[in-house]
């Protein structure tokens, strides 16, 4: 017989440390979020593995307009930096956002401001969306994780610097998707997220909170 358990999603037992060592206590109520940044994005345990698969990655004419949407973003984004992609064309697996700070807690929220314009090089005019943060032990400390995962196409959107900039929905939604490689995109430009957290008790960071590049890794 075999028994298959698992761990929810946002259980508070994926703090659990696997030396056995118990992690510091939360912070108290009262204290605000500080020093708040946005680390690359990163798989699930189960995704992990993913970037290494290097098969279907050949883009040809025949190919449908979604691996063409893909590999044109992605050839973008790499080209402007890569914000933790290569230029070598792979797969990419789902990923969630990640948070570092002091004095976040149980209950704690990601409030992430994609730009909607920008004054010269200065993002501007955020549009926020907000998901859920559960605090996961890493080798090198506690960081906080998003239950929410994107997939390929809307990581690479955000790397692009999200929907309102430049080119991004003419890529995802393209009235002629033969086109899609004509159309240039801006990650270098576009590329800043305002970062802000939010806890249970309304104590936040919004004073503080700084526009920031989203990045990806491939580890936990």
């Amino acid at each position: 017989m075999v028994i298959f358990q698992g761990t929810p999603v946002g259980s508070e037992r994926r703090i659990a440390s696997l030396t056995g060592i118990a992690p510091p206590p939360a912070s108290p109520p009262g204290f605000s979020p500080s020093n708040v940044a946005l680390l690359p994005m990163a798989p699930p345990t189960q995704w992990v593995d993913v970037h290494r698969l290097s098969g279907n990655l050949q883009v040809t004419a025949n190919s449908s307009p979604h691996v063409k949407i893909l590999d044109h973003m992605r050839s973008e984004v790499a080209s402007a930096g890569g914000f933790g992609l290569p230029m070598t064309a792979r797969h990419e697996p789902p990923r969630r956002f990640r948070i570092s700070g002091n004095n976040l807690r149980p209950g704690a929220s990601l409030l992430l401001g994609l730009p909607t314009s920008l004054a010269g090089t200065v993002p501007q005019n955020p549009l926020f969306i907000s998901m859920p943060l559960f605090p996961v032990q890493t080798a090198t400390g506690t960081v906080w994780e998003s239950a929410v995962e994107l997939d390929e196409e809307m990581t690479l959107a955000l790397l692009a610097g999200g929907l309102f900039a430049t080119n991004v929905l003419g890529v995802l939604q393209p009235s002629v998707p033969e086109q899609v490689q004509q159309l240039p995109l801006q990650p270098a430009l576009w590329n800043r997220m305002l970062t802000v957290v939010v806890n249970e008790d309304g104590s936040n960071n919004i004073a503080t909170a700084s526009w920031q590049t989203l990045r990806v890794q491939d580890s936990r």
